[in-house]
């Protein structure tokens, strides 16, 4: 019996023997049936590498998975129906199935880096928008997936380059589209999310750090902001981030205390202003200046009250002095047009 020309098994049945020539029949329908199967198998493989590849620039994963497991569970299938068969371990079924196998293996390998280059692309924008929690979530992803092509390449020693089995690394951005090896790429895939990681506390001390040599209220609010809104997802998750929430406490009550003297030294400077004006008989500027002396102070008094740097009693009392004084000015008005 020849198949394809290429592969020829020697069946040694009688010629009287009318069971045995059933049952080589059989056998040559089976193996018809197999290398249909298998032919089937390996070309839906090689055709759907890209499509394995493509959805995930848009961020859509799901399909990406969908894909994969439907050509995962056909060569599977082809795999059952070898090794259920007379033919287990016969090269001509057993190698193009090992080839599809890897080819399909490594272009899902391929589809999950470009997954987590995707995932750290996103979790930077929503990190630097300040929305913590979905960063922390694309980071943690990022991290499950890499774990998860770790695992793969472990079990089946994937090669680097353009062949139809390989990883091919060089659509990748650098530094990770020009490792020289799967492990390469992974590990600086891996050094690109931890540094993801620590963007949000870098980034806060880097604003916290100008807003104090320029004086910038609203900087120091913004990294006040940015330590609270940190701290709130560490309190319950320290490993995303690798924070210490006592020590990022720390930092959120330094900076609630910088905040603090600043607005409390900006309401003392205008409020002596004010008074200035007052006694040169210019109530309107007075007026401007009390205002702004009551504003500071009344934030001031909000966070003193929330963080244990401030003083809410003392603050409170300038505030309420200040709210008094500025009811003997009068109020300069705006006129909007209608």
């Amino acid at each position: 019996m020849t198949v394809e020309a290429a592969t020829t098994w020697r069946l040694g049945v009688a010629s009287s023997s009318r069971s045995a020539a059933k049952y080589g029949l059989r056998l040559v329908e089976k193996a018809i049936d197999l290398f249909e199967q298998v032919e089937d198998a390996t070309r839906a493989v090689e055709a759907a590498r890209a499509d394995l590849i493509e959805p995930i620039a848009d961020g859509d994963w799901a399909t990406t998975r969908e894909r994969y497991e439907q050509l995962r569970s056909t060569v599977d299938c082809a795999q059952v129906g070898v090794e259920n068969s007379p033919f287990e371990g016969v090269p001509a079924f057993r190698d193009p199935l090992d080839r599809a196998d890897t080819t399909l293996e490594s272009a899902y390998v391929e589809a999950v880096l470009r997954r987590v280059e995707k995932l750290r692309a996103v979790g930077r924008e929503w990190l630097d928008d300040g929305d913590v929690e979905r960063g922390a979530r694309a980071i943690e992803t990022a991290r499950e997936s890499l774990n998860e092509v770790t695992a793969r390449a472990e079990s089946h020693g994937f090669v680097v380059g353009d062949d139809v089995r390989g990883v091919r690394l060089d659509s990748l951005s650098s530094p990770v589209g020009d490792a020289p090896s799967l492990t390469a790429a992974i590990e600086r895939a891996q050094e690109r999310v931890d540094a993801l990681a620590r963007r949000p506390i870098e980034t806060a001390d880097e604003r916290r750090q100008r807003a104090v040599e320029t004086g910038s209220i609203t900087g120091l609010e913004t990294a006040l902001d940015r330590y609270q809104t940190l701290l709130d997802v560490v309190w319950s998750d320290e490993g995303t981030f690798g924070l210490d929430r006592e020590r990022l406490q720390e930092r959120v009550e330094a900076t609630a205390s910088e905040v603090i003297d600043l607005r409390v030294d900006i309401a003392e400077a205008a409020a002596a202003y004010a008074e200035n004006a007052r006694r040169a008989d210019r109530p309107l500027d007075a007026g401007d200046a009390y205002r702004t002396a009551v504003q500071h102070y009344e934030r001031a008094h909000e966070l003193a009250k929330v963080y244990r740097a401030g003083e809410p009693q003392p603050i409170g009392d300038a505030l309420a002095a200040v709210s008094e004084a500025r009811t003997a000015v009068p109020v300069r008005a705006t006129l909007r047009e209608s």
